[in-house]
């Protein structure tokens, strides 16, 4: 009761702090305030982004507190929030020589050093305070912002080495895991990260953070069903953690168990009012699970709740045109791109509804731009060259073909209409030596190649390499 007394007290004081610059400034008058009711006042103006009004603050205080070094401090975070911040580190350089222990100045050095991106004279400055600091909460806050240094400077070991460091201190600050469990993945470690969480977990088997987080490293390494496992201990421990209830219906999809993801994903409407995101996956389970009637509802829901759902306005296309209602399907795919311009998946769909009703002008220059935006994905330069293919432009087709080849020298896609391209220019030779790569490559595509090109097999020397490849089963 007497904590509740002393914080409604606190408030007061500072509203009351508040009201009476601003009269100040009002009335043009001129009242004192001591350093700490300027430090506020400061901060304040700065989280309201109220510039004016915090320079105005910290010209008064320094005329009032001329020597005051947290005052000075306040100015340079003010500096630094502006965008000078050498300016800034020329004041707190300034007050390292008058106060060279003073913790909070290399505090503020380290965070505007960080913020600069000079990352490792960020990691000096903050080390100089973890060394001026006996304050076991300030030395953790610290040690911190020397581990997001080291992320920055994808030296993710010392990071890790760090965070680990902060659980063994204060092992009830589970949220490091996340921390750690994020440098894992970055390294792609999935492995240690699963050592280290199984670890961590057989001392704290009710972490539900520490669960929550093994779920995530065993969807990354694609083990979907300890994942799952996972997640329900998750919910088992905190049945209201929303999170889990999503990666469990994540991991589900990836098994292609949609009616269960489906139920999952429902389960959270108990704890909180479902949101568009939600609606859309469930809707995305709905269309992979082919319940196409069921998907547009839900990607419906999703957009009456956002309009700019983009992704939404993208699936009902998607199902409109596997419909094949056409029309439908331009209209709400021209509505996502009208969220998103330059989104290619949205590009995508929209090409491939007009290849298929033979637009193949129009879609040409859909997946030309598609390219432009996203050249590392190689099913726009399949996509374009059939198109061509369609138009009987052989030899755009082929120039196509060549140029994504050499974006994407390992496409088996590409490669197969490379030999398709050489035959139908008559050039037995090339589309031989390119038959021979493929089937190098993986000799599965020779089904693909037959797919997608019968005439292949009207070629008796290209059959009999075929047929060598694949032991006469051609």
């Amino acid at each position: 009761m007497e904590d509740n007394f002393d914080s409604y007290n606190d408030d007061a004081d500072y509203a009351a702090s508040i009201n009476r610059f601003e009269q100040m400034l009002n009335e043009n008058h001129h009242y004192f305030f001591d350093v700490e009711e300027f430090e506020d006042l400061i901060s304040y103006y700065m989280e309201m982004n109220e510039n004016e009004k915090a320079k105005k603050a910290i010209d008064i205080s320094l005329e009032q507190h001329p020597g005051s070094s947290s005052l000075k401090i306040k100015y340079a975070e003010y500096l630094a929030s502006i965008h000078k911040p050498n300016k800034a580190l020329e004041i707190l350089n300034a007050i390292e020589i008058l106060e060279p222990f003073n913790p909070e100045n290399q505090i503020i050095k380290g965070s505007i050093y960080s913020q600069i991106r000079q990352h490792n004279k960020a990691i000096d400055a903050y080390n100089k305070a973890l060394k001026l600091t006996s304050d076991k909460a300030d030395q953790i806050s610290i040690k911190m912002q020397i581990a997001f240094e080291y992320e920055n400077l994808l030296q993710l070991d010392k990071a890790i080495a760090i965070f680990k460091e902060v659980l063994k201190e204060n092992p009830a600050n589970e949220t490091v895991l996340y921390d750690i469990t994020f440098c894992y993945n970055m390294n792609d470690r999935a492995a240690s990260s699963i050592e280290f969480l199984t670890s961590f977990l057989d001392d704290n088997p009710y972490s539900y953070v520490g669960w929550y987080n093994l779920g995530i490293c065993y969807h990354s390494a694609e083990l979907y069903e300890k994942a799952i496992d996972a997640q329900d201990y998750v919910i088992a421990i905190k049945e209201d953690f929303i999170s889990a209830y999503l990666n469990k219906a994540d991991s589900l999809s990836s098994l292609e168990r949609y009616d269960e993801a489906i139920a999952t994903y429902k389960e959270t409407f108990a704890f909180e009012e479902p949101n568009a995101d939600m609606f859309y996956f469930i809707g995305e389970c709905y269309e992979n699970n082919l319940q196409y009637d069921e998907a547009l509802e839900y990607f419906k829901k999703a957009t009456q709740l956002d309009a700019m759902h983009s992704d939404a306005w993208a699936g009902m296309a998607y199902v409109f045109n596997e419909q094949g209602k056409t029309d439908s399907a331009i209209f709400f795919i021209q509505k996502a791109i009208e969220i998103e311009p330059e989104h290619p998946d949205f590009l995508l769909i929209y090409a491939d509804i007009l290849k298929d009703i033979e637009a193949y002008e129009e879609a040409i220059e859909l997946y030309q731009k598609i390219i432009k935006i996203d050249p590392e994905n190689n099913t726009s330069w399949v996509d374009l060259a059939d198109a061509y293919f369609e138009l009987g432009q052989i030899d755009e087709a082929l120039k196509t073909i060549i140029k994504g080849i050499e974006a994407h020298p390992d496409s088996g896609l590409l490669k197969v209409r490379l030999v398709a391209f050489y035959l139908e220019i008559d050039n037995l030779s090339e589309a031989t030596n390119q038959l021979i790569e493929l089937l190098n490559m993986d000799k599965q595509l020779a089904k693909a190649l037959i797919t997608f090109y019968p005439a292949v097999l009207d070629y008796p020397s290209l059959l009999e390499i075929i047929e060598n490849y694949n032991d006469n089963e051609f």
